[in-house]
């Protein structure tokens, strides 16, 4: 069911996001043309400076907390701290979005300053999208941290670990149906099993449906200890979802209509 779901989920959330902006825009029309221009000068200066402090807040608690921890750090004897980059990268990825809009969005029409609130909103949303956004990946590469080369390493490195607690499972195990198991998560291939009988399809599918517990479990263990960011922890639980996909049988993966 997770796997059938992220497919509807990303697409619902993608309608929902343009949905939302859209109809913020439409009401930013609106109320840029019904205030006077007085008001609306006031109503920009306001924004701008709910900008600044939005950004400026989000950049001292950033670097606050950074230089904490690499004070923290150093007195434990780690030899990584958190660096001064680090935290700058961090306060600079401080983007709003869909939940900033809808919360504007959903005031009701008698609250007061609602326009100046709602066009504040706006303004938020927009500046920390369009100029933090598209500053990010230059940033990134000027502050020297662009890690998606030991990012990828990283991940092969988890995933052999995963794949390494599965085989573990399987140590005192004997017989052609774990040598087949140990094979297939060896070499990474899904649905590759050539056991004949239902006999011994059973037994693959039982030793099978238990190394990949074994693996989902080393999977949350390696959460917990916080060595997988959430990207990494989706994509690694998906991969699994797909092998337990691969061995179960057909009328316990399909997905029927209620």
């Amino acid at each position: 069911m997770r796997v059938q779901s992220y497919a509807v989920w990303s697409a619902v959330v993608f309608v929902l996001n343009i949905m939302a902006f859209l109809l913020m825009g439409m009401q930013i029309k609106g109320i840029i043309a019904a205030m006077p221009e007085g008001q609306l000068m006031r109503a920009c200066t306001f924004a701008a400076f709910i900008v600044a402090i939005v950004v400026l807040v989000r950049f001292a608690v950033c670097i606050g907390y950074n230089r904490i921890l690499a004070r923290l750090a150093r007195r434990r004897g780690r030899t990584q701290p958190a660096t001064l980059k680090q935290a700058i990268l961090a306060g600079w990825c401080g983007m709003r979005g869909l939940v900033t809009l809808a919360t504007a969005f959903a005031l009701p029409s008698d609250f007061p300053q609602r326009d100046t609130v709602v066009l504040t909103a706006f303004a938020v949303v927009l500046a920390t999208l369009v100029i933090q956004g598209l500053t990010l990946s230059p940033l990134i590469r000027w502050l020297g941290l662009d890690g998606r080369a030991a990012g990828a390493e990283e991940l092969r490195a988890r995933r052999a670990q995963i794949t390494r607690a599965g085989i573990r499972a399987l140590e005192d195990q004997t017989g052609p149906e774990a040598e087949l198991l140990r094979g297939k998560f060896l070499i990474e291939q899904q649905a590759l099993f050539s056991v004949a009988g239902p006999s011994s399809l059973e037994t693959y599918r039982k030793l099978a449906l238990g190394s990949i517990a074994a693996q989902r479990m080393e999977l949350e263990r390696l959460r917990s200890d916080n060595e997988l960011n959430v990207d990494e922890y989706n994509l690694l639980l998906e991969e699994i979802d797909w092998k337990e996909l691969a061995v179960l049988p057909l009328e316990e993966r399909k997905i029927e209509e209620i």
